[in-house]
């Protein structure tokens, strides 16, 4: 969960709910009011409530918009419609889902933004 948040602070990305299982149940836990639980240190204890527990998806946001990104199947999407560009999608989940280094994700940012 650390490196979750430590990814999402760096990245300086807003996470607003994160959802942990251990194949038989599933605890959420959210942030009220725009607080970003990328800077909350009770987050870890989650980990310890439910035994052998694993972060499946996590909420973060772009501006007002949010992205939910899944874990379990390395995916991400936008809240019921919310259409995004896709650097804007990239800029959110790459980080949360995958930590490249500083370079790569560099790369990937200049590809998506060149112009046609």
């Amino acid at each position: 969960m650390r490196d979750l948040q430590e990814r999402a602070s760096s990245a300086e990305i807003r996470l607003g709910e994160v959802r942990l299982s251990n194949g038989s149940h599933t605890i959420a836990y959210g942030a009220e009011d725009g607080v970003d639980l990328a800077e909350a240190d009770d987050l870890e204890m989650l980990e310890n409530v439910l035994t052998s527990a694993a972060l499946v998806s996590a909420s973060a946001y772009a501006g007002t918009r949010e992205v939910k990104c899944n874990f379990v199947t390395r995916t991400a999407a936008g809240n019921s419609s919310s259409k995004f560009l896709l650097s804007e999608l990239v800029d959110i989940a790459v980080p949360l889902l995958i930590a490249p280094e500083a370079p790569v994700m560099e790369a990937v940012e200049e590809l998506l933004t060149r112009s046609l």
